[in-house]
Protein backbone atom coordinates (compact mmCIF):
# COMPACT_ATOMS: atom_id res chain seq x y z
CA UNK A 1 0.00 0.00 0.00
CA UNK A 2 1.70 3.44 -1.16
CA UNK A 3 0.20 7.08 -0.39
CA UNK A 4 0.63 10.21 -1.87
CA UNK A 5 0.85 13.27 0.50
CA UNK A 6 0.04 16.58 -0.93
CA UNK A 7 -3.28 16.67 -1.74
CA UNK A 8 -4.20 12.83 -0.77
CA UNK A 9 -2.46 11.97 3.34
CA UNK A 10 -2.19 16.24 4.06
CA UNK A 11 -4.99 18.80 2.97
CA UNK A 12 -2.08 20.82 1.60
CA UNK A 13 0.68 21.21 -1.04
CA UNK A 14 3.77 21.42 1.04
CA UNK A 15 5.64 23.27 -1.49
CA UNK A 16 3.14 26.28 -1.71
CA UNK A 17 3.38 26.21 2.35
CA UNK A 18 7.41 26.63 1.82
CA UNK A 19 7.28 29.33 -0.46
CA UNK A 20 4.78 30.70 1.69
CA UNK A 21 7.26 31.05 4.40
CA UNK A 22 9.83 31.77 2.07
CA UNK A 23 8.39 34.74 0.99
CA UNK A 24 7.61 35.91 4.99
CA UNK A 25 11.10 34.95 6.25
CA UNK A 26 13.87 35.45 3.21
CA UNK A 27 12.08 37.92 0.54
CA UNK A 28 14.91 39.86 -0.78
CA UNK A 29 16.33 35.94 -1.38
CA UNK A 30 13.25 35.26 -3.48
CA UNK A 31 15.00 36.31 -6.82
CA UNK A 32 17.78 34.04 -6.30
CA UNK A 33 15.18 30.72 -5.43
CA UNK A 34 13.24 31.44 -8.15
CA UNK A 35 16.36 31.50 -10.17
CA UNK A 36 17.00 28.05 -9.18
CA UNK A 37 14.10 26.81 -11.39
CA UNK A 38 17.05 26.67 -14.40
CA UNK A 39 17.97 23.65 -12.92
CA UNK A 40 14.72 21.05 -12.60
CA UNK A 41 12.74 21.21 -9.98
CA UNK A 42 14.39 18.76 -7.92
CA UNK A 43 17.14 21.10 -7.51
CA UNK A 44 14.42 24.13 -6.63
CA UNK A 45 12.69 22.11 -3.95
CA UNK A 46 15.97 21.16 -2.39
CA UNK A 47 16.99 24.51 -2.31
CA UNK A 48 13.97 25.61 -0.34
CA UNK A 49 14.07 22.94 1.92
CA UNK A 50 17.42 24.39 3.15
CA UNK A 51 15.66 27.50 4.06
CA UNK A 52 12.23 26.59 5.50
CA UNK A 53 11.61 23.15 7.42
CA UNK A 54 7.90 21.56 7.81
CA UNK A 55 6.93 20.80 11.11
CA UNK A 56 4.99 17.30 10.47
CA UNK A 57 3.00 17.58 13.37
CA UNK A 58 0.74 20.94 12.14
CA UNK A 59 0.18 19.78 8.77
CA UNK A 60 -3.87 19.40 7.77
CA UNK A 61 -4.18 15.68 7.84
CA UNK A 62 -6.56 13.49 5.67
CA UNK A 63 -8.03 11.89 8.91
CA UNK A 64 -10.52 9.74 7.01
CA UNK A 65 -6.79 8.33 4.51
CA UNK A 66 -4.64 8.08 7.66
CA UNK A 67 -7.81 5.98 9.55
CA UNK A 68 -7.85 3.80 6.30
CA UNK A 69 -3.74 3.54 6.60
CA UNK A 70 -3.73 2.38 9.89
CA UNK A 71 -6.33 -0.18 9.36
CA UNK A 72 -4.04 -1.68 6.57
CA UNK A 73 -1.54 -1.53 8.77
CA UNK A 74 -2.85 -3.39 11.54
CA UNK A 75 -3.94 -6.18 8.92
CA UNK A 76 0.34 -6.39 8.36
CA UNK A 77 0.46 -4.72 5.09
CA UNK A 78 3.27 -3.17 4.48
CA UNK A 79 2.81 0.97 3.90
CA UNK A 80 4.89 3.57 1.52
CA UNK A 81 4.73 6.89 1.61
CA UNK A 82 5.91 8.29 -1.93
CA UNK A 83 5.71 12.01 -2.53
CA UNK A 84 7.11 14.39 -4.83
CA UNK A 85 7.52 16.59 -2.09
CA UNK A 86 11.53 17.29 -0.88
CA UNK A 87 12.56 14.04 1.10
CA UNK A 88 12.81 16.20 4.23
CA UNK A 89 8.96 16.87 4.62
CA UNK A 90 8.32 13.31 4.06
CA UNK A 91 11.02 12.17 6.61
CA UNK A 92 9.00 14.87 9.40
CA UNK A 93 5.47 13.65 8.11
CA UNK A 94 6.41 9.96 8.82
CA UNK A 95 8.18 10.70 12.05
CA UNK A 96 5.03 11.97 13.07
CA UNK A 97 2.97 9.85 12.42
CA UNK A 98 4.89 6.54 12.92
CA UNK A 99 3.06 4.42 10.19
CA UNK A 100 5.13 4.20 7.20
CA UNK A 101 7.90 0.79 6.66
CA UNK A 102 9.23 3.13 3.71
CA UNK A 103 9.87 6.58 2.00
CA UNK A 104 10.12 7.61 -0.81
CA UNK A 105 10.95 11.12 -1.94
CA UNK A 106 12.21 13.56 -4.58
CA UNK A 107 15.64 14.32 -3.85
CA UNK A 108 18.31 16.86 -4.87
CA UNK A 109 18.81 14.54 -8.32
CA UNK A 110 15.53 13.07 -8.96
CA UNK A 111 11.87 14.62 -8.93
CA UNK A 112 9.58 12.34 -7.64
CA UNK A 113 6.51 12.70 -9.65
CA UNK A 114 4.41 10.92 -12.69
CA UNK A 115 6.14 7.82 -14.32
CA UNK A 116 9.67 8.70 -11.76
CA UNK A 117 7.21 8.01 -8.60
CA UNK A 118 6.05 4.53 -10.90
CA UNK A 119 9.01 3.34 -11.33
CA UNK A 120 10.11 4.12 -8.07
CA UNK A 121 7.37 1.80 -6.40
CA UNK A 122 8.08 -0.72 -8.56
CA UNK A 123 11.84 -0.71 -7.90
CA UNK A 124 10.54 -0.63 -4.01
CA UNK A 125 7.92 -2.93 -3.78
CA UNK A 126 9.67 -5.62 -6.86
CA UNK A 127 5.93 -5.33 -8.69
CA UNK A 128 3.15 -3.82 -9.90
CA UNK A 129 0.49 -5.82 -7.37
CA UNK A 130 0.38 -2.66 -4.92
CA UNK A 131 -2.39 -0.18 -4.45
CA UNK A 132 -1.95 3.56 -4.21
CA UNK A 133 -3.74 6.45 -2.78
CA UNK A 134 -2.86 10.00 -4.93
CA UNK A 135 -5.37 12.96 -5.76
CA UNK A 136 -4.18 14.34 -9.18
CA UNK A 137 -3.76 13.35 -12.82
CA UNK A 138 0.17 13.09 -12.26
CA UNK A 139 -0.63 9.66 -10.60
CA UNK A 140 -2.38 8.25 -13.54
CA UNK A 141 1.38 6.83 -14.43
CA UNK A 142 1.27 4.76 -11.22
CA UNK A 143 -2.59 4.01 -11.20
CA UNK A 144 -2.35 2.84 -15.25
CA UNK A 145 0.85 0.37 -13.81
CA UNK A 146 -1.41 -1.22 -11.29
CA UNK A 147 -4.72 -1.36 -13.03
CA UNK A 148 -6.75 0.47 -10.07
CA UNK A 149 -6.76 3.62 -8.12
CA UNK A 150 -7.51 4.24 -4.85
CA UNK A 151 -8.72 8.46 -5.13
CA UNK A 152 -8.91 11.27 -2.68
CA UNK A 153 -11.66 13.79 -4.57
CA UNK A 154 -15.04 15.49 -3.73
CA UNK A 155 -17.34 13.00 -5.14
CA UNK A 156 -17.19 10.15 -7.52
CA UNK A 157 -17.03 11.91 -11.19
CA UNK A 158 -14.05 13.82 -9.99
CA UNK A 159 -12.25 10.64 -9.32
CA UNK A 160 -13.10 9.29 -12.04
CA UNK A 161 -11.68 12.11 -13.99
CA UNK A 162 -8.48 12.04 -12.22
CA UNK A 163 -8.08 8.16 -12.56
CA UNK A 164 -9.14 8.50 -16.55
CA UNK A 165 -9.76 5.00 -17.57
CA UNK A 166 -8.44 3.33 -14.45
CA UNK A 167 -10.46 0.98 -12.54
CA UNK A 168 -11.44 2.78 -9.10
CA UNK A 169 -11.27 0.48 -6.20
CA UNK A 170 -12.30 3.62 -3.44
CA UNK A 171 -12.92 6.81 -3.34
CA UNK A 172 -11.55 8.84 -0.12
CA UNK A 173 -14.22 12.01 0.05
CA UNK A 174 -12.75 15.45 0.41
CA UNK A 175 -14.50 18.57 1.11
CA UNK A 176 -14.56 20.86 -1.95
CA UNK A 177 -14.19 24.79 -1.11
CA UNK A 178 -17.89 26.08 -1.16
CA UNK A 179 -18.81 30.05 -1.24
CA UNK A 180 -19.43 29.68 3.29
CA UNK A 181 -14.94 28.66 3.13
CA UNK A 182 -14.57 31.81 0.80
CA UNK A 183 -16.00 34.29 2.70
CA UNK A 184 -14.68 32.84 6.33
CA UNK A 185 -11.46 33.84 4.56
CA UNK A 186 -12.61 37.03 3.52
CA UNK A 187 -13.26 37.28 7.09
CA UNK A 188 -16.64 38.93 6.23
CA UNK A 189 -18.15 39.62 9.73
CA UNK A 190 -14.51 42.16 10.04
CA UNK A 191 -16.26 44.30 7.44
CA UNK A 192 -18.29 45.29 10.50
CA UNK A 193 -15.73 47.37 11.31
CA UNK A 194 -15.83 49.72 7.95
CA UNK A 195 -19.08 50.92 9.39
CA UNK A 196 -16.44 53.37 11.06
CA UNK A 197 -16.41 55.15 7.70
CA UNK A 198 -20.01 56.45 8.08
CA UNK A 199 -18.75 58.03 11.22
CA UNK A 200 -17.70 61.70 9.76
CA UNK A 201 -21.08 61.79 7.67
CA UNK A 202 -23.15 60.86 10.86
CA UNK A 203 -21.10 63.24 13.44
CA UNK A 204 -21.43 66.04 10.96
CA UNK A 205 -24.85 65.60 10.63
CA UNK A 206 -25.09 65.40 6.71
CA UNK A 207 -26.27 62.13 6.69
CA UNK A 208 -29.80 63.45 5.16
CA UNK A 209 -28.09 64.38 1.90
CA UNK A 210 -28.45 61.15 -0.32
CA UNK A 211 -25.78 62.22 -2.97
CA UNK A 212 -22.97 61.11 -0.48
CA UNK A 213 -24.97 57.78 0.34
CA UNK A 214 -23.55 56.26 -2.97
CA UNK A 215 -19.74 57.02 -2.28
CA UNK A 216 -20.12 55.94 1.41
CA UNK A 217 -21.41 52.69 0.40
CA UNK A 218 -19.20 52.26 -2.19
CA UNK A 219 -16.17 52.68 -0.05
CA UNK A 220 -17.95 50.46 2.55
CA UNK A 221 -17.77 47.40 -0.03
CA UNK A 222 -14.19 48.74 -1.74
CA UNK A 223 -12.19 48.88 1.98
CA UNK A 224 -13.88 45.68 2.82
CA UNK A 225 -12.84 43.88 -0.55
CA UNK A 226 -9.12 45.25 0.27
CA UNK A 227 -9.18 44.42 3.58
CA UNK A 228 -10.18 40.52 2.85
CA UNK A 229 -7.54 40.29 0.18
CA UNK A 230 -4.70 41.17 2.72
CA UNK A 231 -6.62 39.08 5.50
CA UNK A 232 -5.75 36.20 2.83
CA UNK A 233 -2.08 36.99 2.60
CA UNK A 234 -1.78 37.12 6.19
CA UNK A 235 -3.40 34.09 6.82
CA UNK A 236 -0.87 32.34 4.13
CA UNK A 237 1.84 33.98 5.86
CA UNK A 238 0.86 32.72 9.29
CA UNK A 239 -0.22 29.43 8.84
CA UNK A 240 2.22 27.22 11.01
CA UNK A 241 1.11 30.22 14.04
CA UNK A 242 -2.12 29.78 13.17
CA UNK A 243 -2.27 25.98 13.27
CA UNK A 244 -0.70 25.97 16.74
CA UNK A 245 -3.49 28.01 17.85
CA UNK A 246 -6.53 26.43 19.28
CA UNK A 247 -9.13 28.07 17.19
CA UNK A 248 -7.88 29.58 14.25
CA UNK A 249 -6.33 26.33 13.43
CA UNK A 250 -9.75 26.18 11.75
CA UNK A 251 -9.44 29.10 9.51
CA UNK A 252 -10.31 27.67 5.81
CA UNK A 253 -6.13 27.85 4.77
CA UNK A 254 -4.95 26.64 7.81
CA UNK A 255 -7.21 23.73 7.70
CA UNK A 256 -6.68 22.98 4.28
CA UNK A 257 -9.78 23.88 2.65
CA UNK A 258 -9.13 26.48 0.29
CA UNK A 259 -5.31 25.87 -1.14
CA UNK A 260 -2.68 28.38 -1.18
CA UNK A 261 -2.56 28.49 -5.06
CA UNK A 262 -6.49 29.35 -4.82
CA UNK A 263 -6.04 31.90 -2.62
CA UNK A 264 -3.86 33.82 -3.94
CA UNK A 265 -6.37 33.55 -6.98
CA UNK A 266 -9.23 34.72 -5.09
CA UNK A 267 -7.09 37.35 -2.88
CA UNK A 268 -5.86 38.70 -6.31
CA UNK A 269 -9.67 39.03 -7.30
CA UNK A 270 -10.80 41.06 -4.57
CA UNK A 271 -8.57 43.22 -4.46
CA UNK A 272 -9.54 44.05 -8.26
CA UNK A 273 -13.06 44.26 -7.83
CA UNK A 274 -11.94 46.80 -4.43
CA UNK A 275 -9.77 49.20 -7.16
CA UNK A 276 -12.03 48.96 -9.78
CA UNK A 277 -15.40 50.04 -7.71
CA UNK A 278 -13.71 52.85 -6.39
CA UNK A 279 -12.22 54.14 -9.44
CA UNK A 280 -15.34 54.04 -10.62
CA UNK A 281 -18.20 55.82 -7.29
CA UNK A 282 -15.47 57.24 -5.08
CA UNK A 283 -12.25 58.87 -6.90
CA UNK A 284 -8.59 58.85 -6.77
CA UNK A 285 -8.36 60.16 -3.23
CA UNK A 286 -9.74 56.98 -1.63
CA UNK A 287 -7.61 54.82 -4.05
CA UNK A 288 -4.45 56.13 -2.96
CA UNK A 289 -5.74 56.01 0.73
CA UNK A 290 -6.57 51.65 -0.08
CA UNK A 291 -3.04 51.63 -1.25
CA UNK A 292 -1.60 53.16 1.93
CA UNK A 293 -3.85 50.40 3.81
CA UNK A 294 -2.40 47.77 1.81
CA UNK A 295 1.65 48.99 2.50
CA UNK A 296 0.36 49.53 6.04
CA UNK A 297 -0.88 45.99 6.12
CA UNK A 298 1.93 44.23 4.63
CA UNK A 299 4.55 45.60 6.56
CA UNK A 300 2.59 44.55 9.70
CA UNK A 301 2.37 41.12 8.80
CA UNK A 302 6.28 40.89 7.73
CA UNK A 303 7.51 42.99 10.10
CA UNK A 304 5.45 44.71 13.33
CA UNK A 305 3.40 42.12 13.60
CA UNK A 306 6.10 40.24 16.31
CA UNK A 307 7.09 43.67 17.80
CA UNK A 308 5.48 43.67 21.06
CA UNK A 309 3.01 47.66 21.55
CA UNK A 310 4.15 48.10 18.33
CA UNK A 311 1.71 45.68 16.45
CA UNK A 312 -1.41 46.99 18.94
CA UNK A 313 -0.40 50.59 17.83
CA UNK A 314 -0.87 50.16 13.78
CA UNK A 315 -4.06 47.88 14.62
CA UNK A 316 -5.56 51.05 16.91
CA UNK A 317 -3.92 53.41 13.47
CA UNK A 318 -5.76 51.23 11.01
CA UNK A 319 -9.22 51.64 12.70
CA UNK A 320 -8.48 55.77 13.17
CA UNK A 321 -7.54 55.17 9.29
CA UNK A 322 -10.58 53.97 8.62
CA UNK A 323 -12.39 56.81 9.95
CA UNK A 324 -9.97 59.31 7.85
CA UNK A 325 -11.04 57.49 5.01
CA UNK A 326 -14.37 57.35 5.16
CA UNK A 327 -14.30 61.17 5.44
CA UNK A 328 -12.06 61.27 1.98
CA UNK A 329 -14.94 59.40 0.47
CA UNK A 330 -17.63 62.13 1.19
CA UNK A 331 -15.69 65.08 1.13
CA UNK A 332 -15.78 65.42 5.24
CA UNK A 333 -12.81 66.11 7.48
CA UNK A 334 -13.25 63.96 10.47
CA UNK A 335 -12.25 65.98 13.75
CA UNK A 336 -9.38 66.02 15.41
CA UNK A 337 -11.51 64.62 18.64
CA UNK A 338 -13.04 61.64 16.69
CA UNK A 339 -9.34 60.49 15.22
CA UNK A 340 -7.71 61.10 18.51
CA UNK A 341 -10.84 59.00 20.30
CA UNK A 342 -10.74 56.65 18.04
CA UNK A 343 -6.88 55.96 18.11
CA UNK A 344 -7.15 55.13 21.85
CA UNK A 345 -10.51 53.18 21.89
CA UNK A 346 -9.17 50.59 19.43
CA UNK A 347 -5.47 50.45 20.68
CA UNK A 348 -7.72 49.17 24.26
CA UNK A 349 -8.86 46.38 22.09
CA UNK A 350 -6.18 45.53 20.38
CA UNK A 351 -4.52 44.90 23.53
CA UNK A 352 -7.28 42.75 24.49
CA UNK A 353 -7.25 40.88 21.31
CA UNK A 354 -3.51 40.22 22.45
CA UNK A 355 -4.96 38.85 25.91
CA UNK A 356 -7.04 36.36 24.16
CA UNK A 357 -4.28 35.19 22.35
CA UNK A 358 -2.32 33.96 24.80
CA UNK A 359 -4.84 32.15 27.08
CA UNK A 360 -2.90 32.80 29.88
CA UNK A 361 -0.87 29.69 29.74
CA UNK A 362 2.22 28.00 28.48
CA UNK A 363 6.16 28.26 29.73
CA UNK A 364 6.99 31.69 30.82
CA UNK A 365 10.31 31.33 28.93
CA UNK A 366 8.62 30.65 25.63
CA UNK A 367 7.03 33.28 22.91
CA UNK A 368 2.93 33.10 21.78
CA UNK A 369 3.02 31.34 18.47
CA UNK A 370 4.00 34.02 15.74
CA UNK A 371 3.72 36.78 18.41
CA UNK A 372 6.56 38.69 20.46
CA UNK A 373 4.43 38.57 23.82
CA UNK A 374 5.40 36.28 26.84
CA UNK A 375 2.76 34.46 29.03
CA UNK A 376 4.06 36.62 31.87
CA UNK A 377 3.34 39.80 29.82
CA UNK A 378 -0.65 39.68 30.14
CA UNK A 379 -0.81 41.57 33.38
CA UNK A 380 1.02 44.58 32.09
CA UNK A 381 -0.80 43.95 28.52
CA UNK A 382 -3.94 44.45 30.74
CA UNK A 383 -2.59 47.79 32.25
CA UNK A 384 -2.00 49.14 29.18
CA UNK A 385 -5.62 48.33 27.85
CA UNK A 386 -7.29 49.03 30.49
CA UNK A 387 -5.51 52.97 30.38
CA UNK A 388 -5.87 53.23 26.99
CA UNK A 389 -9.62 52.59 27.13
CA UNK A 390 -10.36 55.13 29.69
CA UNK A 391 -8.41 57.73 27.80
CA UNK A 392 -10.81 57.50 24.88
CA UNK A 393 -13.46 57.89 27.83
CA UNK A 394 -11.79 60.92 29.13
CA UNK A 395 -11.47 62.37 25.43
CA UNK A 396 -14.89 61.73 25.04
CA UNK A 397 -16.01 63.46 28.10
CA UNK A 398 -13.79 66.44 26.92
CA UNK A 399 -15.47 66.69 23.10
CA UNK A 400 -18.88 66.91 24.71
CA UNK A 401 -17.71 70.04 27.00
CA UNK A 402 -16.03 71.39 24.01
CA UNK A 403 -18.24 74.65 23.38
CA UNK A 404 -17.40 74.83 19.72
CA UNK A 405 -19.11 71.08 19.63
CA UNK A 406 -22.48 71.87 22.24
CA UNK A 407 -23.49 74.01 19.41
CA UNK A 408 -23.88 71.34 16.80
CA UNK A 409 -26.28 69.70 19.20
CA UNK A 410 -29.68 71.00 20.27
CA UNK A 411 -29.90 68.78 23.52
CA UNK A 412 -25.98 68.00 24.38
CA UNK A 413 -26.30 67.01 27.56
CA UNK A 414 -27.55 63.67 26.22
CA UNK A 415 -23.94 63.24 25.40
CA UNK A 416 -23.20 62.33 28.91
CA UNK A 417 -24.80 58.92 28.32
CA UNK A 418 -22.54 58.13 25.23
CA UNK A 419 -19.88 58.72 28.06
CA UNK A 420 -21.55 56.30 30.61
CA UNK A 421 -22.45 53.82 28.40
CA UNK A 422 -18.41 53.41 26.78
CA UNK A 423 -17.10 53.58 30.12
CA UNK A 424 -19.58 50.70 31.14
CA UNK A 425 -18.75 49.11 28.03
CA UNK A 426 -15.04 49.45 28.11
CA UNK A 427 -14.97 48.27 32.06
CA UNK A 428 -17.12 44.89 31.70
CA UNK A 429 -15.28 44.15 28.32
CA UNK A 430 -11.68 44.17 30.59
CA UNK A 431 -13.01 42.31 33.41
CA UNK A 432 -14.05 39.48 30.73
CA UNK A 433 -10.57 39.55 29.26
CA UNK A 434 -9.20 39.03 32.39
CA UNK A 435 -11.27 35.94 33.48
CA UNK A 436 -10.23 34.68 29.85
CA UNK A 437 -14.06 34.89 28.92
CA UNK A 438 -12.80 37.06 25.86
CA UNK A 439 -12.88 35.13 22.22
CA UNK A 440 -10.26 35.97 19.58
CA UNK A 441 -11.61 39.71 18.59
CA UNK A 442 -13.32 42.14 20.58
CA UNK A 443 -15.08 42.84 17.67
CA UNK A 444 -16.89 40.42 17.13
CA UNK A 445 -17.69 39.62 20.77
CA UNK A 446 -19.48 42.85 20.65
CA UNK A 447 -21.28 42.10 17.49
CA UNK A 448 -23.21 38.81 19.06
CA UNK A 449 -22.95 39.96 22.85
CA UNK A 450 -26.37 41.31 23.90
CA UNK A 451 -25.50 43.42 26.63
CA UNK A 452 -22.74 45.11 24.09
CA UNK A 453 -25.67 45.62 21.55
CA UNK A 454 -27.79 47.01 24.07
CA UNK A 455 -24.83 49.61 25.20
CA UNK A 456 -24.43 50.22 21.43
CA UNK A 457 -27.67 51.13 20.78
CA UNK A 458 -28.09 53.00 23.94
CA UNK A 459 -25.12 54.81 22.82
CA UNK A 460 -26.65 55.59 19.34
CA UNK A 461 -30.31 56.69 20.98
CA UNK A 462 -28.47 59.19 22.98
CA UNK A 463 -26.85 60.70 20.16
CA UNK A 464 -29.70 61.11 17.97
CA UNK A 465 -31.53 62.62 21.20
CA UNK A 466 -28.55 65.06 21.74
CA UNK A 467 -29.08 65.66 17.72
CA UNK A 468 -32.39 66.80 18.35
CA UNK A 469 -34.06 63.89 16.03
CA UNK A 470 -37.84 64.01 16.20
CA UNK A 471 -37.89 67.33 17.25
Amino acid sequence: MAVDLDGTLVRTDTLHEQLAQAVKKYPLQLPALAAGLTQGRAKFKAAIAEKVEIDGALLPYNEDVVAFLREEKARGRRIILATAAHESIAQAVAAHLDLFDDVIATTETRNLKGENKADALEDVTGSTNFDYIGDSTADRAVWRRTGRALVVASQQSAAQSLADQTKIEKVFATDKADLKAYLKAMRVHQWAKNVLLATPLFLSQQYTDPSLWIPLIAAFVSFGLCASATYCWNDLLDLPADRAHATKRNRPFASGRIGIRDGLIFSALCLLASFVLAAALVGAPFIFLLLGYIVTTVSYSFLIKTKPVADVIVLGSLYAYRIFAGGIAVGIEPSEWLLSFSMFFFVSLGFMKRMSDMHGDGPKNEKISGRGYFPEDRAIIQVFGVAAGYCAVIIMALYITDENVTALYRNPEFLWFVCLGLLYWVSRTWILAARGHMPDDPVVFALKDKISLLCGSLIVLAVLLAAGVGY
